[in-house]
């Protein structure tokens, strides 16, 4: 199953958000979504995100890392897809 991690920056487009997973999931993609503080606002706006879609937000990123040899996130996540979204 293919990895997807959307990334959703404070863009009014962020509000489909979860539509794009719901479509992605559809479609056999295991999917991932990382979020900064200003697309929180944006995120469920339109409709409520997907309980099952893990969510991680860039404050998160030093809360896993202590010391050398800790998870970083970024580098947990691995794999990142970049597209602007399009309105329909």
């Amino acid at each position: 199953m293919p990895n997807v991690l959307l990334v959703a920056t404070g863009s009014v487009a962020a509000v489909r958000t979860g539509l794009l997973a719901e479509e992605l999931r559809a479609k056999g993609h295991a999917v991932r979504l990382v979020h900064t503080a200003s697309a929180s606002v944006f995120l469920n706006a339109e409709r409520p995100l997907p309980t099952w879609l893990p969510v991680f937000t860039d404050a998160g990123e030093w809360r896993l890392w202590k010391k050398l040899g800790d998870p970083v996130q970024h580098i947990e996540l691995r794999c990142v897809l970049r597209r602007p979204f399009l309105q329909r």
